[in-house]
């Protein structure tokens, strides 16, 4: 008889550990590929943002923008005057799994975006990159760029 209860207690003890180890090893390889996934929208934005920077034409449209501490401290992505080519830019290199905002925005300012609501209980992923100078324009910005997935 007490061996009986012995060896159940020893099977109900294996059991529980393999059941821990296989919902460890499930959540381990879900936390693992999601943070792979995040690193990977982290790289492009930096690239996208790196490729801007160094791109004469498109450093020079954000630079132009006009924008006032008082007045206008930013731009969207969603304003008629946004740089048509920087927005395209983005929209090219992005691909199809990601909605982007744009905002130029001046030095000092936060920048923050507005999220439209299909981005609540979504992660959002955002980068931004100070726009410096070019030989004949010395008006600094910060773009920002902000994604999420479909």
């Amino acid at each position: 008889m007490v061996k009986r209860g012995w060896i159940r207690i020893v099977e109900a003890f294996a059991v529980l550990l393999i059941l821990t180890i296989a919902f460890l090893i499930v959540f381990k390889q879900d936390f693992v590929s999601s943070s792979k996934t995040d690193d990977k929208i982290y790289s492009l934005e930096d690239s996208i943002l790196e490729s801007i920077e160094l791109n004469n034409s498109l450093r020079m449209k954000i630079l132009k923008v006009e924008l006032s501490e008082k007045t206008k401290p930013s731009i969207g992505s969603d304003d008629n005057d946004f740089p048509k080519e920087v927005i395209d830019y983005i929209n090219n290199s992005i691909g199809t799994k990601l909605i982007c905002k744009v905002k130029i925005c001046i030095v000092n300012d936060v920048c923050g975006i507005d999220y439209p609501k299909e981005t609540q209980g979504k992660e959002i992923y955002a980068r931004r990159r100070l726009i410096s100078a070019e030989k004949t324009i010395y008006d600094p910005k910060q773009l920002k760029i902000a994604c999420w997935k479909k």
